[in-house]
């Protein structure tokens, strides 16, 4: 179960409870609310027809909120999928990208390299954030 895999949410302190079907079920619920309430959330993410993860945005009081968690055997594909949210981003609406990252995350290279800066931290449900800003 994507949730519950241990490589995936090492970085997820919003992940510190193991996941039961009942609990992805509300989850599912809350992600699906964001499409009827903002016109965009996540989405499920098929490679070659198989469920590799789920991304997507959330809105947020700071603006719009992007979120990519793929399966570890999908890892590889990160920058595709990264693309075509982005890329998806104007047909929703969507003008500022951001990312929060927890202070566990330290490799922040990548991140760069996408586009991101730092644009402060931020409390979220009892967990210190860093804030990064997709520039273009």
């Amino acid at each position: 179960m994507l949730l519950n895999d241990s490589i995936v949410n090492r970085h997820m302190p919003l992940a510190s409870t193991l996941y039961t079907e009942a609990s992805i079920a509300e989850w599912v619920v809350g992600k699906d609310r964001q499409w009827n309430e903002n016109g965009y959330g996540p989405w499920a993410i098929l490679i070659d027809g198989k469920f590799a993860g789920w991304g997507g945005f959330q809105k947020e009081d700071y603006g719009s909120d992007l979120a990519l968690v793929l399966k570890p055997e999908f890892f590889g594909f990160g920058k595709q999928v990264f693309d075509a949210l982005v890329a998806s981003r104007h047909s929703l609406g969507i003008d500022a990208i951001y990312i929060l990252l927890p202070n566990s995350r330290r490799k922040l290279a990548a991140i760069r390299q996408l586009g991101f800066t730092h644009d402060g931290s931020i409390e979220y449900d009892g967990h210190n954030f860093q804030r990064y800003k997709l520039q273009e």
